[in-house]
């Protein structure tokens, strides 16, 4: 999938409802092809709104400076029900397809630091690999070297210039061994990013063959990265037998039926590429949790999106162009951009309420390694994180540890929380 590709195009392949409608649904594209390159340390862009995550004559580090808490808040203990109440904790997870930046991962850390929030970073295989060693990957269905995403780029630094790409994946290394001794979670996002429907070679067409191919790669890959790429050795705190769940590219593939089964076979827990209405609570299909992204309100608009970074990008450059064919293109403009930001904060932040004063179905929020529209789905989401972090009864997890919960309570109990079987929290 390319950055030319038209938003009905995206709606074709997700088999969306009209516009018209006023469901227009997207799927997630890649990062390389949307302008957002794995090494892409460039400043976070933002409008003028104070507190937001950085400016644009601002590096990520020095963003990252002016906002952290020197100490960080105590990770709360999620236990079955709220004390005292019948009714679930409110749960928060938030993950970021690709990971591929060390500039956004030393952000995000740091952002949990100041919040206390755990999230989970869906690696990119193809990331694991610098470009002149992309033959090593051999993809299914397509030649060696083969990635609609490209492979590891190296970012830049505070005056612009790029990075030297061995350090710099090295430094990422780091970066993913330090999150995951922070608590975070590691898992995949797969590796060539091969999407489209109708086409024998994308992942909508796969076998279990063609995933087991890909998913026994991306284990390769981890394993052997600085073999691979002349790095020094590194001790990561994490392989293969951690790896328990991810994303597919673009939301695509034959989930329940080859998908789903494939995974639990190979001893994964969970998937996140389902989509459903808002307040489904998880369900277990073929084995395996499925964790949806769920269909919300774009606030101030006849439109829907699923909760997730692309997604937005995608309807309000619709609503910009109210051209169906035309590709997303992220504005220069930053009092549109802070328009952008402002609608998406009120989007998760309705999504959030009524979850939380309601159905206390677990929020699911799928962002990129991306800085489309100057960076307005980044402050969104960190001014989300920020308010709703210390609210009573709210816990930012990981989505093993949202399994963890999810197996930890009695059917009777789970059954009882998607019906809304509980006493409500009163809004205040």
């Amino acid at each position: 999938m390319t950055a030319t590709t038209s938003r009905r195009q995206f709606l074709g392949m997700m088999g969306a409802a009209t516009v018209a409608g006023g469901v227009a649904l997207a799927s997630c594209t890649s990062d390389k092809k949307s302008g957002a390159p794995s090494g892409d340390d460039s400043p976070i862009a933002t409008a003028t709104k104070p507190g937001t995550a950085g400016t644009g004559n601002t590096t990520t580090s020095q963003v990252i400076t002016s906002v952290v808490a020197t100490t960080q808040p105590p990770t709360k203990s999620a236990v079955a029900t709220v004390p005292g109440t019948n009714r679930p904790p409110q749960f928060v997870m938030i993950s970021f397809d690709g990971s591929g930046s060390t500039g956004l991962m030393e952000y995000w850390r740091k952002i949990s630091a100041e919040t206390g929030a755990k999230f989970s970073f869906f690696i990119s295989g193809v990331y694991l690999l610098l470009p002149e060693n992309k033959n090593l990957y051999q993809p299914p269905r397509h030649k060696a070297g083969r990635s609609d995403i490209g492979f590891f780029t190296p970012g830049k630094d505070a005056n612009g210039n790029k990075l030297d790409p061995q350090a710099d994946l090295y430094e990422l290394l780091k970066q993913w061994k330090a999150a995951h001794g922070e608590g975070h979670e590691i898992g995949t996002h797969f590796n060539g990013h091969f999407c489209g429907e109708g086409s024998d070679s994308a992942v909508g067409s796969w076998s279990a063959d063609d995933w087991k191919n890909e998913i026994s790669q991306f284990n390769t890959l981890l394993t052997n990265v600085s073999k691979n790429n002349g790095l020094p050795a590194i001790d990561l705190p994490f392989g293969p037998a951690d790896i328990k769940g991810g994303r597919t590219p673009c939301l695509q593939g034959k989930l329940n039926d080859v998908l789903y089964p494939t995974l639990a076979e190979l001893g994964m827990r969970y998937d996140s590429s389902h989509n459903v209405s808002e307040g489904v609570w998880p369900s277990k299909i073929s084995g395996l949790w499925s964790l949806p992204l769920h269909n919300i309100e774009l606030v101030g608009s006849k439109l829907s999106t699923f909760t997730m970074d692309y997604n937005f990008f995608a309807q309000q450059s619709y609503l910009q162009s109210h051209d169906v064919n035309k590709a997303p293109v992220s504005t220069t403009d930053p009092a549109l951009a802070d328009q952008f930001r402002q609608q998406t904060y009120d989007s998760y932040k309705k999504y959030f309420h009524n979850a939380y004063y309601g159905t206390r179905s677990p929020l699911v929020i799928g962002h990129h390694f991306a800085k489309w529209n100057m960076s307005a789905y980044i402050n969104a989401i960190t001014e989300l994180i920020r308010e709703i972090a210390p609210m009573p009864e709210v816990h930012f997890v990981t989505k093993s540890t949202m399994c963890d919960w999810l197996e930890g309570v009695t059917p009777e109990q789970l059954k009882a929380f998607r019906n809304g079987q509980f006493d409500k929290l009163t809004k205040v």
